[in-house]
């Protein structure tokens, strides 16, 4: 496995390719970082911050999703700043940012396999030329059965051998003066002949035909042709393999395959988690599709600052929140007219803040000392939600400029 971190930067939304992106990408040995392995209970942006830090490349999937989401572009901003080196994987036709178009782009939506290629020689990993096919086994190798066969046909000197004594007997028959010693040589020779070559005829002394070289057939047992079935993937081997994945069913599958699993309480807790993402994204689903202030306002309340789409659930709030005004935050005894949502216990709120009304309060056209302070704009209901867009402090109270 490369020893390379490389981060991925996506919007959930495209989830399903990203899937089958990584898998490909850890099968020729990358070493990934995912948002979804930051464990219960870490701190997200500091996770994303410090996986940023350490990464060496940053392998952005550019579509329409993430380009209109604010924590990718984040990312790929710092990512930028802190001269990693950024490859957009352009999934889909979409409008590529400013800052990403002198950078060179892998079109995957129109040559999946060649970008793919060119992206693993950019990562130097293995290409799919590079793997070698696994083909199976043989207990007795074909090459080592051939051999044991050609010992039998191919025994060097035989047809030589043969020969000179195919003279030697032809040289006893004419000679008529040792019929003793020529009998005696016929059957020596003879004799011998039948142990080089079994069953061959003799039909003349002058005529004699290529020896037929009978091949006694061998048992071959059904363990020396058996092929062997494909090497049992170890539960390490398979952890190793998923261990950085998003996929539910692979930490099923190996909880399933490997019931002795050391990683059990690991694997629980991260399909816990990832059951956790996918309900929160297709509650983002339609809290998008509803598209109502109410539905976003209740996505922030469920699931506060640490949502997956926190940011752009409080951009999409700027569409309806269109109105502007001032009202006073506190008084200077320190009475907290509104309450900060994210964290009720602060008394001095910041830009960007949500804060919920706690009573009912005038909203003024101008802040206060000025000629439109005199003008009202809105009064505040109890728990009606406001966005901060300016802090005054005035002596020891606060006046905050808001929208709604």
């Amino acid at each position: 496995m490369s020893t390379n971190t490389i981060f991925i930067s996506y919007s959930r939304k495209d989830s399903a390719f990203v899937t089958k992106f990584i898998k490909s990408l850890r099968d020729a040995g990358a070493n990934l970082w995912l948002d979804k392995q930051i464990k219960p209970g870490g701190l997200w942006d500091d996770s994303i911050e410090s996986a940023l830090q350490t990464c060496q490349d940053v392998l952005l999937i550019l579509s329409k999703n993430s380009v209109e989401s604010n924590n990718v572009m984040d990312e790929i901003s710092y990512a930028l700043e802190e001269n990693k080196r950024v490859i957009p994987i352009k999934i889909e036709e979409c409008n590529v940012p400013f800052r990403l178009r002198r950078i060179q782009h892998l079109d995957f939506h129109l040559e999946e396999e060649r970008s793919m290629a060119l992206l693993l020689r950019a990562l130097s990993l293995n290409s799919d030329n590079d793997i070698v096919e696994k083909k199976p086994i043989l207990k007795k190798e074909a090459p080592e059965l051939n051999d044991k066969i050609s010992e039998k046909i191919e025994r060097p000197g035989v047809a030589k051998e043969f020969g000179n004594k195919s003279k030697r007997l032809r040289l006893l028959k004419y000679i008529s003066g040792v019929i003793l010693a020529a009998v005696v040589a016929y059957f020596i020779i003879e004799n011998n002949s039948e142990e080089i070559v079994k069953d061959t005829p003799i039909e003349t002394a002058n005529s004699i035909e290529e020896p037929t070289i009978i091949i006694e057939e061998t048992a071959i047992t059904p363990e020396e042709t058996a092929i062997t079935e494909e090497e049992v993937v170890s539960d390490v081997e398979d952890w190793d393999k998923i261990k950085e994945g998003i996929s539910i069913e692979d930490f099923q599958n190996h909880l399933a395959n490997y019931s002795e699993c050391e990683h059990v309480d690991e694997i629980n807790g991260l399909i816990s988690v990832l059951q956790n993402v996918a309900d929160e994204e297709k509650e983002w689903e339609r809290v998008v599709k509803r598209n109502t202030v109410t539905d976003y306002l209740n996505y922030i309340k469920d699931y506060k600052k640490e949502g997956i789409f926190y940011k752009e659930a409080l951009g999409n709030l700027d569409n309806f929140f269109v109105s502007n005004g001032f009202v006073q935050f506190s008084s200077s005894n320190g009475e907290l007219y509104f309450t900060i949502f994210e964290n009720e216990s602060v008394v001095i709120p910041k830009v960007g803040d949500l804060i919920v009304a706690k009573t009912a309060r005038n909203i003024h056209k101008g802040p206060y000392g000025t000629p439109k302070f005199g003008i009202n704009v809105h009064t505040s209901k109890k728990d009606e939600f406001f966005k901060v867009k300016q802090v005054l402090q005035s002596g020891t109270s606060y006046w905050i400029q808001v929208s709604f």
